[in-house]
């Protein structure tokens, strides 16, 4: 069996404003958690003040129309379709907007603010129609 030797990364805490953000995808990872196998997924601003940042999100490994990761997925314009497999991989280099928000967290035995995603949206907003 091989096994793909990487580069170690050591968590880097990115404060953002609390914003809707560009991104591209440029990261996956597989987690496990203490509440179960999860995905992280590295978001890289595209534009603006912090153009080139990634901010990750952290969702349960676990895809249906109600799950984080399923709402992020059907965001970026895929269907799901219970039983159907998907490949993590295909995420890679999709666009979508992120809504950040900085949470505590603890880093270096101590507790400093660090951005998160919060939402994942279409890459681009919906055009208004307007009443008139």
């Amino acid at each position: 069996m091989e096994i793909e030797m990487k580069e170690s990364k050591e968590f880097e805490p990115v404060l953002v404003k609390d914003n809707v953000y560009l991104s591209e995808i440029v990261d996956l990872q597989e987690l496990q958690l203490e509440f179960g196998p999860t995905i992280s997924i590295g978001f890289k601003i595209l534009e603006g003040e912090f153009k080139d940042k990634v901010i990750s999100g952290l969702a349960s490994a676990n895809i249906n129309a109600k799950t984080k990761l399923g709402i992020w997925i059907s965001s970026m314009g895929f269907k799901i379709v219970p039983g159907q497999k998907f490949e993590m991989n295909t995420l890679m280099g999709r666009k979508a907007r992120i809504l950040t928000k900085a949470k505590p967290r603890m880093y270096n035995n101590q507790t400093i603010n660090a951005s998160q995603v919060q939402e994942v949206l279409p890459a681009v907003e919906e055009e208004k129609i307007s009443d008139s």
